[in-house]
């Protein structure tokens, strides 16, 4: 029998017959692909939109898998249970599952918006929503989402200035307590009279001077500590009177400080504000004197302060 070649018109049907075919099957496989790697790297964004695009061209739609079904029904139990902030991101994460499992599946990323909203993850549930709009665009409730979408970023961008804010200050009370390091420890203290009635001065060098009368019980100096509050500030311990106090307390407040040059010592009263009072300290926080009744600056030479002083045993 006689063999004929084939035309080139039949091969070029039979290739159109059969191109729909291998089309199809082009898109499902590609989207089968993006999804294996979505499992080895599940925090990229940008490959779970394209796959949630790819899966919107496969004809039909591709089959929601058995895992993404399991994880659903798991993550409703669990929001319905749900009754801690920890309750919440458990069953956000049975969604993450679900959405893992179908990286298209719209529902799946609907449902984590709403458990990471309860959460407070707020970030984490914008994103969601951004997903599920991404997934569903002409979904009946898309304009709803949308607006807890925007809700979710603002409440994201609040949360967010606030940690900022909250971490800024932890940073300066942390950096006033390394200027206060110096003072902790023994002290010794002691107060002193100085003006028209009596000669010399109250400086660090006359510290053991004649006008210097120390804080003694019977069988000696007394010795205390400084009080740390934790929040940047230190307390002095007592004898404030003597400085001409009066009622309250001195405190030494170093937020903001770089040395202990700049912490500022006030008179907190029983009532009323607090006060600057006069105050001279060494850099290496060994010696610290303050006044009440002596102003900050333009001191009367002629007028007697009332001093307290403490210095290391």
């Amino acid at each position: 029998m006689r063999k004929f070649p084939v035309p080139l018109t039949a091969v070029f049907v039979l290739f159109i017959f059969a191109s729909p075919a291998a089309q199809s099957a082009g898109p499902r496989e590609q989207l089968q692909q993006m999804v294996q790697q979505l499992q080895n790297n599940p925090s990229d964004q940008a490959l779970r939109e394209q796959i949630i695009k790819q899966a919107q061209t496969v004809k039909p739609a591709p089959a929601i898998p058995e895992e993404t079904e399991r994880r659903m029904a798991r993550g409703t139990a669990a929001l319905k249970d749900a009754k801690s902030s920890a309750d919440f991101e458990a069953a956000a994460r049975e969604f993450e599952q679900a959405a893992r499992a179908a990286p298209w599946f719209a529902d799946a990323y609907y449902q984590l918006g709403m458990a990471r909203s309860k959460a407070e993850d707020y970030a984490g549930a914008a994103g969601a929503f951004k997903l599920y709009l991404l997934a569903a665009p002409t979904a009946k409730n898309a304009k709803d989402v949308k607006t807890l979408m925007y809700e979710m970023e603002y409440k994201s961008e609040k949360v967010g200035k606030e940690k900022a804010e909250k971490q800024a200050a932890e940073n300066k009370i942390r950096q006033a307590e390394q200027v206060l390091q110096p003072l902790k420890g023994t002290w010794l203290g002691g107060h002193c009279r100085v003006g028209a009635d009596f000669a010399g001065g109250c400086t660090e060098a006359e510290a053991n001077g004649r006008n210097w009368y120390k804080f003694n019980l019977d069988d000696g100096p007394i010795r205390y500590n400084f009080t740390f509050a934790g929040d940047g500030t230190v307390k002095l311990d007592a004898y404030e009177s003597w400085a001409d106090c009066r009622t309250g307390a001195v405190w030494g407040v170093a937020l903001g400080a770089s040395s202990l040059r700049d912490v500022r010592w006030e008179h907190r009263p029983e009532k009323g504000p607090a006060r600057e009072v006069y105050s001279q300290i060494s850099n290496d926080g060994t010696y610290l004197q303050i006044s009440c009744d002596r102003p900050l600056s333009g001191a009367n030479p002629n007028v007697k302060y009332h001093y307290v002083h403490w210095i290391r045993p």
